[in-house]
């Protein structure tokens, strides 16, 4: 069975219980100087986590496996490296020292974003909310808002407007 690869820097003994509460995943521990290539030489790599302080290498990592499609999680000793996550735009950042729960849980948070959503349902969805928020669902007539903006350049015209309302009750026959 083909498991997923986790490419790290970092030797701390949480990231191998972490790794334990990910289903199917094994880590390999490099410096971090080999990270960034061993990102395009290494098969099956799912995700990479880094605890590296240097900014020049950090942003080499980054953009490596940015370029790859992987996700990034970084491991921020201080305020300092959890700025340079987010400019790099890393898609997790933790605090470290991390217990192995937190660990897992940005592997695979990191991993769930990179997922591509499911597009067309959320478009029609829209498109249902939006047709909702337009027209009234048992009359088809336009709400206010709607009306409203229909009439904007008479109401500019005439200074005034006339609001008729309608309120429709559905009655059930009871027999």
């Amino acid at each position: 069975m083909n498991k997923s690869i986790l490419l790290t820097d970092s030797d701390d003994p949480a990231l191998d219980t972490a790794i334990g509460q990910l289903d199917a995943w094994r880590a390999v521990v490099l410096p971090s100087g080999e990270l960034a290539r061993a990102i395009g030489h290494e098969r099956g790599v799912r995700a990479v986590y880094v605890t590296v302080e240097s900014p020049p290498t950090l942003r080499e990592i980054v953009e490596c496996a940015h370029a790859k499609g992987l996700p990034v999680i970084v491991g921020c000793k201080d305020d300092a490296a959890r700025r340079r996550a987010i400019e790099l735009r890393a898609e997790e950042w933790l605090r470290l020292p991390a217990d192995a729960e937190e660990i897992a849980g940005r592997v695979r948070s990191a991993i769930m974003r990179q997922l591509p959503g499911d597009a067309p349902n959320g478009d029609r969805a829209e498109r249902a909310e939006q047709a909702q928020m337009l027209y009234d669902f048992m009359t088809g007539l336009p709400t206010l808002p709607v009306m409203i903006e229909r009439m904007r350049p008479q109401i500019k015209e005439r200074g005034e407007l006339v609001v008729v309302y309608f309120n429709f009750v559905r009655y059930s026959k009871i027999e």
